[in-house]
């Protein structure tokens, strides 16, 4: 991560080995140890970064899926880290998702998560929130490499027709070859 997002609580952008398995750039690090509830409505939260993104040019109408991917290190057992997303029609909450990416009680060091909510309708909006605690206040859960893709339907409709004889075929295809006819006849 090369900004701070924003959101709610303390937190920190320690980069180098601060990062442990993320690699040496920017990583974000929830530090917040506080059990409040976070902008988008998950409970048991310290610490959140929130990230708000317009998609309003893709004319998006038909429903789809978002698929996200993230990279968390988390040293301590009992601190916990969630991915948020919700998808908003201007101001219209069209869908909501949460995956709590390891738990309080799980020692899940570094891993690769990915996940994704699907929704119907048109959106416009797409809020990425990624929130947890820090309990003991030492070395709070660290995500980096966070996507995010949108992916939406494009629906075409396809008329096909049966043939199912030589003067249906002739009769589509007024202008058909004689040696055309013929293999159609072979084949009927």
């Amino acid at each position: 991560m090369d900004i701070d997002w924003g959101g709610q609580g303390p937190a920190s952008m320690p980069s180098g080995n601060n990062c442990g398995q993320l690699g040496t750039d920017k990583c974000a690090m929830i530090t917040g140890s506080g059990n409040g509830t976070s902008t988008m409505g998950v409970s048991g939260m310290g610490t959140t970064f929130i990230q708000t993104v317009n998609i309003s040019d893709l004319n998006i109408s038909k429903g789809g899926r978002t698929n996200y991917t993230i990279k968390v290190e988390k040293q301590d057992a009992q601190d916990s880290i969630y991915m948020h997303i919700t998808g908003k029609n201007g101001a219209t909450d069209v869908f909501s998702g949460t995956d709590i990416l390891s738990a309080s009680g799980t020692n899940s060091g570094f891993q690769s998560y990915a996940g994704g909510f699907d929704f119907s309708g048109s959106i416009t909006t797409v809020i990425i929130e990624v929130g947890g605690r820090d309990i003991n206040l030492a070395i709070g859960p660290m995500f980096d490499d966070v996507t995010v893709n949108v992916l939406y339907n494009v629906i075409n409709t396809i008329v096909e027709q049966t043939i199912t004889s030589v003067e249906m075929f002739v009769a589509y295809n007024i202008d058909a070859p004689e040696e055309v006819i013929d293999i159609v006849e072979d084949i009927f």
